[in-house]
């Protein structure tokens, strides 16, 4: 049996087991065109895996297809496992943004580099060509890319939104900032469907921002009215986050300092010896 299947015209998703946050198992690897193929996010460590992805290739290129690049949404572990089997399985370029580049590890090249707002067109011969556009959305990872089909009106998430869960920000590569920022600006967009790196496809793509948004937003409130004197980012956690397991605290307490680096970046929290107080 193959791994994946084409679950729009010219997008495959090939799921595969890697070492992500739970309560993923595994990281979505995007197979997008027809006549020409491009690999997003080859992820999986797992020889098996690998063995499979490259067998769906294989099984494309019988078809008639061309495997022509991969491309990245970010560096981290899970999502870039698989790229130097398939790079030299079929001797293609890795393409991704420059700040992707500088994080990765050194023994997994880029090629070339993808230009922020670049449109990346797969040609099709059965329809109308395939308009991807590399959109940088940063706060998960600085170089992030989401991959946009203007004509379907498809995104490719990445980490940037999830299908199960939310997203950590882990300064200082993460930033809430710049993720606000990049969640408002995919609402610019008509949105179709989103299909992210961790879990099912996303139908009500607006719904889902803003109600990462929304939840964010919550968080933060909670975060600022957390804080009594002077405390620390772990002396937040278990105030703000009562929900959760306490084995998840650390993981949280990324996210309740990337929360409180935006606070002091507008002012309304200052830091000293990373003891954070409300601005007076």
């Amino acid at each position: 049996s193959r791994p994946g299947g084409e679950i729009l015209k010219g997008i495959h998703v090939v799921p595969m087991k890697t070492f992500t946050l739970p309560p993923a198992t595994h990281t979505n690897t995007y197979v997008l065109g027809t006549d020409e193929i491009v690999i997003v996010d080859p992820s999986s460590p797992i020889a098996e895996e690998q063995d499979q992805l490259i067998a769906y290739l294989e099984y494309l290129q019988s078809l008639g297809s061309v495997v022509k690049e991969i491309w990245l949404t970010h560096q981290h572990a899970d999502h870039v496992g698989s790229v130097n089997r398939i790079r030299d399985a079929f001797q293609i370029p890795v393409r991704a943004h420059p700040l992707t580049e500088e994080t990765l590890p050194a023994d997994i090249p880029v090629d070339s580099y993808l230009e922020p707002d670049e449109l990346l067109i797969l040609k099709n011969s059965d329809g109308e060509d395939f308009r991807w556009r590399a959109v940088h959305t940063p706060g998960h990872a600085r170089g992030h890319f989401c991959f946009y089909e203007e004509n379907s009106q498809t995104l490719i998430s990445g980490d940037l939104i999830l299908g199960l869960g939310t997203v950590v920000i882990n300064p200082p590569e993460g930033n809430m900032v710049d993720y606000f920022n990049s969640l408002e600006g995919l609402l610019e967009l008509p949105l179709g469907f989103t299909l992210p790196a961790h879990g099912p496809p996303i139908a009500a793509s607006v719904e889902k921002i803003n109600f990462y948004i929304q939840h964010r937003l919550m968080r933060e409130k909670m975060i600022f009215e957390a804080i009594e004197g002077s405390m620390t980012p772990k002396q937040i956690v278990p105030i703000v986050y009562t929900e959760i397991p306490e084995a998840v605290y650390p993981l949280a307490e990324l996210n309740v300092r990337a929360h409180l680096e935006k606070l002091v970046s507008e002012g309304r929290v200052c830091e000293k010896d990373d003891h954070f107080h409300r601005a007076n």
